[in-house]
């Protein structure tokens, strides 16, 4: 799929889903419900899920929150129907939390095993997160996309408006701080200009191995890690 280009400048405008894209949302939903069923209270998913603005080939992103075991969240995801096809560590940059990924093809779950500090916390409701409760009222909830624009559900779809031009409503709407979105919008923005969207780290997990190994092997291996370990 291509990558989508951040929108700078646009004004607000509506935008109406047809039944189709009504019946995407709801069939992912609840795929991603079997998921939030399955995991610890406050196990939460995010983006386009969570807004409401799906796609046929949008990813579902679940994840558990920190302080998880992560033997439990093993134990748990081997309950479901289908296996997992990956499990690896990634630290999006140097100075990211470190986060166990479970990938079942287009379902990826995340726990984060170093603790995120407040400013990676409120990227969650900056692009948007439901909790198992709000699933289960099929609840959406604003958030931004990749492209920077902020997504306000509706009844009949959805309203959007460039983040950029409206930081100071947008924190407001999304109960985040101002600081946190300009930060966003430079990363997107950078992003978008360069074309680099890797991670600084990805480690797979073999089946012999568990996620607390492979993170003392990292530890001692990448001083990166080893910061966020420590907190």
């Amino acid at each position: 799929m291509a990558r989508e280009r951040v929108v700078l400048h646009r004004d607000m405008r509506e935008v109406a889903y047809s039944p189709e894209r009504f019946e995407v949302l709801a069939s992912k939903r609840a795929r991603s419900s079997n998921y939030l069923e399955a995991l610890p209270p406050g196990t939460r998913v995010f983006g386009s899920l969570a807004r409401g603005d799906v796609r046929p080939a949008s990813d579902i992103d679940v994840e558990v929150p920190f302080g998880s075991a992560s033997f439990a969240v093993e134990v748990a995801l081997s309950r479901l129907a289908n296996p997992w096809n990956d499990r690896r560590l990634v630290q999006a940059t140097p100075n990211s939390v470190v986060k166990a990924l479970w990938i079942f093809g287009e379902v990826t779950v995340a726990l984060p095993i170093t603790r995120p500090n407040p400013t990676e916390e409120d990227f969650a409701r900056f692009g948007g997160a439901v909790d198992r409760e709000q699933l289960r009222r099929n609840d959406r909830v604003p958030g931004v996309d990749k492209r920077l624009l902020l997504i306000e559900p509706t009844q009949r779809g959805h309203r959007e408006s460039s983040v950029a031009d409206r930081v100071e409503d947008a924190a407001k709407v999304l109960g985040i701080a101002p600081d946190v979105i300009r930060g966003r919008v430079r990363v997107l923005k950078r992003r978008s200009e360069t074309g680099r969207t890797g991670v600084y780290l990805s480690r797979a997990v073999r089946d012999d191995q568990n996620t607390e190994e492979v993170l003392d092997e990292l530890k001692d291996a990448d001083p990166a890690v080893r910061r966020a370990a420590s907190g």
